[in-house]
């Protein structure tokens, strides 16, 4: 046997990562100071917080920016784990409204920016401190994580936690934000900056958490963070469009819109609208998870091009987060991709929503959509099949419902008079006039279902009273919409399988 065959035959061996080379590594993932405060206040929300507090204090090179919360803190060993790398396993079962998914957010986030991280939790009024270093770390050549801060760091821990339960997590050595190289005047105007930078993207991030009241307060510098809606959702020119697709995950509801034409909007509203990235950039999808803003725009891979005639386009997906893999969900929680099995429907939403954003530009916002609100509710309401549109009574409409509750003569010639008058002609003209093709057919996808069948039968049973005989019944309604389209199956229903069902029929 050769030396090489038993040398490899022995134990295995372990090859512990060099600490340092590790620490340093994940420095690079790419998180920028605004996503990686985004993933502390992740963590705040996950501990039940309802007000997080970010300071943001320049003191040149000794400047620190710390995230507060009210939280339910943590014991010394909770603490521990918590800074421990790879803490919570992606595969492990998560609580369905947990935010996190590695592990690794609290070390990753802070150590993109900073190169001592500091965090004192207190839970009934005792407080844990623990502390990475990376200079220290480097210098030992191990994974020593500190039990204790400096005086400094006290000092700033104990002034913000105040209360009996509550984490402040602190970034010192600020390296990534303040450039040591700079003067102190550029080096100031530069974390400014970083502060506007990080407010927006909390606004962008947490706004359905901020915008409901009681759920979410987050603080930058005393300053309350507004909530930025990506959809006008409230703006009466916002067209609106939902749909649920379903999958192995569990249902995942889809609400597209498209925003007003500019013609429609201040110039505050517009420059407002266009977010972080400009509107080319913001058009697409918004993929949340328990409320959670992950994706801002791009259409995720679905093959569809961004153009400025799409740019009033922004649909919203909730994906559930026991299916963090099958949407390739990223460590930064900034990339996913949809699976296969609603990728293809979730491109068509997206042409139809594009096609909608076109139309817009070209009719410069004419348009206005009627939305769906509980007692204003309209009584048409637009029904999509893939790319092809019909329109449906609203059977939610207050009157409708009272007359179907409890239909009357008198009641019913009112409802129809109303149905009339409230043709949407204006939508069928602002959506169908350049591709004819687009429409749904009367019927088009339930020609099997009981609906058609009770129709049929209600027109068989009605012309039973005026002696028509079957043969001529059945020519006529096979020359008039919905019945011509479907002959087999209208003359299945009236000749019940080859049977006559006409009274006129029937000897005398």
């Amino acid at each position: 046997m050769s030396e090489d065959s038993t040398s490899s035959s022995g134990p295995d061996d372990r090859a512990p990562p060099e600490p340092s080379a590790v620490m340093e590594s994940l420095r690079a993932i790419g998180y920028s100071p605004a996503t990686a405060i985004a993933d502390l206040v992740d963590n705040s929300i996950a501990a039940g917080a309802r007000n997080v507090h970010i300071q943001c204090m320049w003191r040149f090179g000794t400047s620190y920016i710390a995230v507060i919360d009210d939280g339910s803190g943590m014991a010394e060993s909770a603490l521990i784990k918590a800074m421990t790398l790879g803490s919570k396993s992606p595969l492990d079962a998560r609580d369905k409204n947990d935010l996190g998914r590695f592990g690794m957010g609290l070390k990753t986030a802070s150590f993109s920016q900073c190169r001592k991280l500091t965090v004192g939790s207190k839970t009934g009024g005792a407080l844990s401190v623990r502390e990475w270093d990376l200079d220290y770390i480097q210098n030992a050549k191990d994974w020593l994580l500190k039990r204790q801060t400096d005086e400094d760091g006290n000092t700033i821990l104990k002034s913000f936690l105040t209360e009996e339960n509550g984490t402040c997590v602190l970034w010192r050595n600020l390296d990534r934000i303040v450039d040591a190289s700079h003067s102190e005047e550029k080096g100031k105007e530069h974390f400014l900056g970083v502060i506007e930078d990080i407010e927006e993207h909390l606004s962008m991030v947490f706004h359905r958490f901020l915008a409901r009241r009681g759920r979410l307060k987050i603080f930058i510098n005393k300053y309350d963070v507004k909530p930025w809606d990506p959809f006008l959702s409230a703006h009466d020119f916002t067209q609106e469009f939902s749909e649920v697709l379903q999958s192995t995950g569990g249902p995942i509801p889809v609400d597209a819109f498209v925003l007003p034409h500019r013609s429609r909007l201040s110039e505050e509203e517009f420059a407002n609208a266009g977010g972080i990235r400009g509107w080319n950039g913001q058009q697409g999808l918004y993929v949340y998870r328990n409320d959670r803003l992950l994706v801002a725009g791009g259409w995720a891979g679905l093959g569809l091009r961004s153009e400025d005639q799409f740019n009033l386009a922004r649909i919203a997906v909730d994906i559930p987060n026991q299916k963090d893999s099958e949407w390739q969900l990223d460590i930064k929680k900034s990339r996913a991709r949809p699976p296969n099995e609603i990728r293809g429907r979730l491109k068509q939403i997206g042409e139809i929503m594009q096609e909608r954003s076109r139309q817009t530009y070209r009719s410069k916002g004419k348009f206005l959509s009627r939305k769906i609100s509980g007692e204003m509710a309209p009584v048409w309401k637009e029904r999509w099949k893939g790319p092809k549109l019909g329109y449906e009574i609203n059977r939610q409409h207050p009157l409708i419902k009272a007359v179907l509750a409890n239909p009357s003569g008198k009641d019913v010639k009112t409802i129809l008079r109303l149905v009339e008058e409230t043709l949407p002609l204006e939508g069928i003209a602002y959506y169908l006039p350049d591709s004819p093709n687009a429409r749904l057919e009367p019927f088009e996808d339930t020609h099997e279902s009981d609906d058609f069948k009770d129709v049929v039968h209600l027109l068989d049973i009605v012309m039973a009273t005026t002696k028509m005989p079957l043969s001529l019944l059945e020519s006529k309604l096979l020359e008039i919409e919905p019945f011509n389209r479907y002959p087999e199956t209208v003359l299945t229903i009236l000749r019940r399988g080859g049977g006559s069902s006409n009274a006129a029929e029937s000897p005398e």
